[in-house]
C-alpha cells in the first residue's frame, strides 16, 4: 500500500500492538490473530509512512525529549510460536523491528487455556452447571452456551494460578472426551531465544498472564520480579519493559515495574486521545491496529492524526510531541523521487541539490544511517555494559544489553529530566567520586561537549581500574545548530584515539570507523536505513565515516595477590591453557580466568617443556588458588607440541564445557557467563565462538582491531555444513580464534581430538570437523584479547615458512571434504 501516503499528516508517534500473525489452520478460533497477507500489508504501510524504531529507541526518544514525529514501534503481546514464522518473514522483509512480551509461566504450554476453553465451551458449558465441585467454585456460571457465561468464566480463571487454570481446562476437555488440537500455543525454551534476535526483542508480560490490578501486594511483586528473574536466566541479559496484562494497571503496578528495574511499561488504550498521551513511561499507550484489511489499519492511524489536530486546535496538551510542521519545512520531508533515488545508485549521477531531502538526519523518513553502526558496535561490547553503569540523558543502550546484575545511573545537565539519577555537568563530573564506576556508555554525546579533553579526563577519573568507556561520535554529519543541540566537533578515528590515549590502555584502544562515500553521501541528503541498498552497510572506508566508536579500558594492573574463591566439587567449565615460556604473561591470563562472574569453573594447565620460570609462577598461583588450578606436564618435562599438550588436559577435564586459552591471551569478565547461557539455552549446540580484540605488545604502535568473523548476521544458530562452507571453503573473514570458542564435552568426545602432526591450523581443523558435525552458535560478542607480538609461535611460523607449507595441507584437506562429504555430494 506504499502509494496511499500519510505526509501530508502530523504522523503522531504511535505503539502498536499485535498477538499473532497466523492462517486460520495455525491458530484455531483465535479471533486475536491476523492472517499473513493483512500483517504485510499492515507493515507495508506503516514503513512507508512512519519511521519504524526499536521500542528502546522509542523510549529513549521521549525520555530525552528528541523530535518524534512519524515515529513508529510495533509489540506483540503473548510471545506466539506462530510468530517466529511469518511475522518474522515480513518484520525482515520490511525492515522492522519488534518487541515481544513473554508470559514467563506460559512458556512451553501447550496452548492457551483460554483459547483452549472458548473452543470446548460449546460442550460444556452444561457439563458445568451440573458439575457440584466447578458450581462451588463459580456459582454464577449459568447452564447456558452463550458468550455471557464464557466470558465470566473466563474472567473468574484469571484470578487463578497458572497450573490451576491450565488443570481446569484438561478437566474440562477429558470430561467431554474433547481432544484440543489446532491451537496456537506460546513459545517453548528452544524457541524462545529466538526472540532475541533480529528481528525481534523481548520485554516482560508477568508471570501468569493475569489482570495485576486484583493481586496482593506480594503476588504482585512476584509477577515482576519472577518474570524479570525468568528471562534474565533464559536471555542472558534482563527485559527492559513490562506489558501489563490486557492492559490493566494502577499505582502501586506502575512502582512496582520501577521497582523490578524495567526502564518502561506498556498498556493498550482505549480510544484516540489516550494513544496520544506519553507522559508517562511506565503507562506508554499501545494502539490495537485491527485484524481486518488495510482500510480499517489506515483508517485507525488516521483517526489518530485528526484526533491530535483536533487537540491542538483546542490548545490541549496532550500529545507534546506531535510536532506542527511548516509548510517550508514540510517540503524537505517529502518523498525522493523514485527517479531520482536511481539515477544516484544507477546512473552514478549525483543531483546538485543545494538543500538536503531532510535537515533530520534521515529521521524524517525512517532510521538514521548512522543508527546499525552505533547499534552494532554496542551489541559486539555488551560484556562491557556491567557492574555500575553511567550513560548519558537516557538508559537507551544499557537499559538493553546491560548485564543483569548491572546497576545504571543516568546521568544529565538538566535536573528536569525524570531519569537522571545524576545532576551534573559532563565535563567536570564534581558530583561522582573516583573510580565509581565499571563502565561508561557515551554515544553520540562528545561532539556536543565544547570541552572535550577535560570530559574524557573527568570519565577516567570515575571510572574503575579495568573499566570501559564505550564511546560514539560523529564524523561526517551535518552540523546541526538548534538550542540545546549544538556540534562543536567532529571526529576521525586517529583523533579520537590521539583524544582517548593518554587516559586508557593504549596498546587495547580499540577505534573504528564506520560508513563509506555512499553512505556518507547518503547521511548528508537526509536519507534513511530504508533507502539504501543493506550490503552498503557491510564495506568501510576509514576516509568517509560517519561515526566513529572506541572502546576504552582503564588500566588495570595484575595485583600480586590473585583472589580466589573456593574450587566448586563439580565444576561446569574447564579452562584448558597450554604453556611454553610464558612467565611474562601467564599470571595476566590466569587473573583474567579469576575475574570471571561465573563461578563453576576449574584450570589446567599444562607445562609444554618450559625453560624459563612459567613453572614455578603457575606452581606458586595454584597452591593459594583454593583448589581451582592444576598443573600438569608432560612424562620428564618433554616439549611435545600445542596439540597434544590440548589433549592432556581434554583428558583431565571435568566440566561439562571446554575453554580453551593460550598463555598469552586473556578473556573478558564476562566470556565464561556469556557462553554458558547460550549454551543452555540451546542444548543441540555444540560450541560457542565468537570475535576477539587483537593488539600488539611490543616495539612501536600498532593499532588494536577487532577480527571479521564471517557468517552475518551474528549471534544465531548455524546448522551444518553451512559454517564449514563459509569458514573454511569460502574463507568468509577471519576463521575465530580458539580462545573464542566454548565447546560442549559431549561433543568434543565424539570428534578426533587435536591433530599432533600439524604445528599450526590444528584449532581450526578441530573446529571445523566440529561444524560438520554439530551446531555451531556465532556471537558478536567480543569476549577476548588476543595478544600480538615480535615472536610467537605463529610469526614464527609464517617467518620459516611453515605456516605456508601448513596452509596448504589444511586447505587440502577441507578440499577433500568438500569433495567426499555427503553434505556437499547430496547439494
Amino acid at each position: 500500500m506504499k502509494g496511499e501516503q500519510m505526509l501530508e499528516h502530523r504522523r503522531v508517534p504511535v505503539i502498536l500492538v499485535y498477538r499473532s500473525v497466523q492462517t486460520t489452520e495455525q491458530g484455531g478460533a483465535n479471533s486475536d490473530g491476523i492472517a499473513p497477507d493483512d500483517f504485510d500489508r499492515h507493515i507495508d504501510f506503516l514503513t512507508s509512512n512512519y519511521r519504524v524504531a526499536p521500542l528502546t529507541e522509542f523510549i529513549g526518544a521521549l525520555s530525552s525529549r528528541a523530535r518524534m514525529e512519524g515515529m513508529a514501534a510495533i509489540t506483540f503481546d503473548g510471545a506466539f510460536s506462530n510468530n517466529l514464522g511469518a511475522a518474522a518473514d515480513i518484520l525482515r522483509k520490511y525492515r522492522a523491528p519488534a518487541t515481544v512480551f513473554v508470559p514467563a509461566g506460559l512458556v512451553g504450554r501447550p496452548y492457551y487455556w483460554w483459547d483452549a476453553l472458548a473452543s470446548l465451551w460449546p460442550k460444556v458449558a452444561k457439563l458445568l452447571a451440573v458439575q457440584p465441585d466447578i458450581r462451588a467454585r463459580f456459582p454464577d456460571i449459568a447452564p447456558n452456551s452463550g458468550p455471557d457465561g464464557l466470558k465470566s468464566l473466563t474472567g473468574r480463571m484469571r484470578q487463578l494460578s497458572v497450573d490451576e487454570a491450565y488443570c481446569l481446562v484438561e478437566t474440562l476437555a477429558k470430561g467431554v472426551g474433547a481432544t484440543l488440537k489446532n491451537l496456537a500455543r506460546p513459545a517453548n525454551e528452544r524457541e524462545l531465544p529466538k526472540f532475541a534476535r533480529w528481528p525481534f526483542d523481548f520485554g516482560s508480560q508477568g508471570v501468569a498472564d493475569r489482570p495485576l490490578t486484583s493481586l496482593t501486594p506480594n503476588e504482585l511483586q512476584d509477577e515482576f520480579d519472577g518474570s524479570h528473574r525468568f528471562l534474565t536466566e533464559r536471555f542472558g541479559r534482563p527485559p527492559a519493559f513490562f506489558s501489563y496484562p490486557y492492559g490493566l494497571c494502577e499505582r502501586e503496578s506502575r512502582q512496582a515495574a520501577r521497582d523490578a528495574g524495567y526502564i518502561g511499561a506498556v498498556t493498550v488504550c482505549h480510544g484516540a486521545e489516550s494513544a496520544l498521551s506519553f507522559r508517562d513511561l511506565y503507562e506508554l499507550p499501545r494502539l490495537d491496529p485491527g485484524v481486518h484489511d488495510i482500510g480499517d489499519f489506515v483508517a485507525r492511524l488516521r483517526k489518530l492524526d485528526e484526533v491530535n489536530g483536533h487537540m491542538r486546535r483546542s490548545r490541549a496538551r496532550s500529545a507534546p510531541l506531535a510536532v506542527e510542521i511548516s509548510p517550508e519545512r514540510r517540503s524537505l520531508f517529502s518523498p525522493l523521487p523514485a527517479h531520482e533515488f536511481r539515477s544516484l545508485s544507477e546512473n552514478d549521477k549525483t543531483p546538485f541539490r543545494t538543500a538536503p531531502i531532510g535537515r533530520w538526519w534521515g529521521a524524517e523518513r525512517g532510521r538514521p544511517l548512522d543508527r546499525p553502526f552505533i547499534e552494532q558496535f554496542i551489541r559486539t561490547h555488551a560484556g562491557d555494559i556491567r557492574g555500575r553503569v553511567l550513560e548519558i540523558q537516557a538508559p537507551l543502550y544499557s537499559g538493553a544489553w546491560a548485564r543483569p546484575s548491572a546497576n545504571i545511573d543516568i546521568l544529565d545537565i538538566d535536573p528536569e529530566n525524570k531519569l537522571a539519577t545524576v545532576v551534573d555537568d559532563l565535563q567536570s563530573c564534581a558530583s561522582i567520586a573516583d573510580e565509581t564506576y565499571d563502565c561508561i556508555v557515551l554515544t553520540q554525546v562528545i561532539q556536543q561537549v565544547p570541552d572535550v579533553v577535560s570530559t574524557i579526563k573527568s570519565l577516567a577519573r570515575i571510572l574503575r581500574p579495568g573499566g570501559v568507556l564505550l564511546v560514539t561520535a560523529s564524523a561526517i554529519t551535518q552540523a546541526i545548530q538548534i538550542s540545546g543541540l549544538d556540534f562543536h566537533h567532529s571526529f576521525f578515528r586517529s583523533g579520537l584515539k590521539r583524544l582517548l590515549s593518554p587516559y586508557f590502555d593504549c596498546p587495547r584502544l580499540l577505534t573504528t570507523s564506520h560508513g563509506n562515500l555512499a553512505i556518507a553521501t547518503s547521511f548528508l541528503m537526509g536519507l534513511a536505513v530504508e533507502d539504501v541498498p543493506p550490503d552498503l552497510f557491510s564495506v568501510d572506508d576509514s576516509e568517509y565515516p560517519i561515526v566513529v566508536t572506541a572502546r576504552a579500558m582503564k588500566p588495570l594492573p595484575v595485583p600480586d595477590e590473585i583472589t580466589w574463591s573456593d574450587a566448586p566439587e563439580a565444576p561446569r567449565v574447564s579452562v584448558i591453557i597450554p604453556m611454553h615460556n610464558a612467565e611474562r604473561t601467564i599470571k595476566e591470563t590466569l587473573f583474567s580466568v579469576a575475574r570471571q562472574s561465573f563461578d563453576s569453573f576449574e584450570i589446567l594447565v599444562v607445562d609444554d617443556g618450559s625453560t624459563d620460570g612459567s613453572r614455578r609462577i603457575a606452581e606458586e598461583l595454584a597452591s593459594r588458588s583454593k583448589g581451582r588450578i592444576t598443573v600438569l606436564q608432560h612424562p620428564g618435562g618433554v616439549n611435545r607440541g600445542l596439540s597434544l599438550t590440548r589433549n592432556v588436559a581434554m583428558a583431565r577435564a571435568r566440566g561439562e564445557f571446554l575453554v580453551f586459552l593460550d598463555s598469552d591471551d586473556t578473556i573478558h569478565p564476562e566470556k565464561l557467563a556469556h557462553d554458558v547461557a547460550i549454551l543452555d539455552a540451546n542444548p543441540d549446540v555444540a560450541a560457542v565462538v565468537g570475535r576477539a580484540i587483537w593488539w600488539w605488545d611490543g616495539e612501536g604502535e600498532q593499532d588494536a582491531y577487532i577480527d571479521v568473523v564471517g557468517l552475518e548476521p551474528h549471534d544465531r544458530i548455524i546448522d551444518p555444513p553451512a559454517f564449514f562452507n563459509e569458514t573454511y571453503v569460502l574463507e568468509a573473514g577471519i576463521a575465530p580464534c580458539v580462545h573464542s570458542w566454548m565447546a560442549r564435552k559431549s561433543c568434543i568426545d565424539q570428534i578426533d581430538p587435536f591433530d599432533p602432526e600439524a604445528m599450526t591450523y590444528e584449532d581450526q581443523k578441530f573446529l571445523a570437523e566440529l561444524s560438520l558435525r554439530f551446531p555451531i552458535y556465532i556471537a558478536s560478542a567480543c569476549l577476548c584479547e588476543y595478544r600480538r607480538k615480535e615472536s610467537s609461535l605463529s610469526v614464527d611460523a609464517y617467518a620459516s615458512g611453515a605456516e605456508r607449507i601448513a596452509r596448504s595441507r589444511f586447505k587440502d584437506w577441507v578440499n577433500n571434504i568438500r569433495d567426499t562429504s555427503p553434505f556437499f555430494h547430496n547439494e
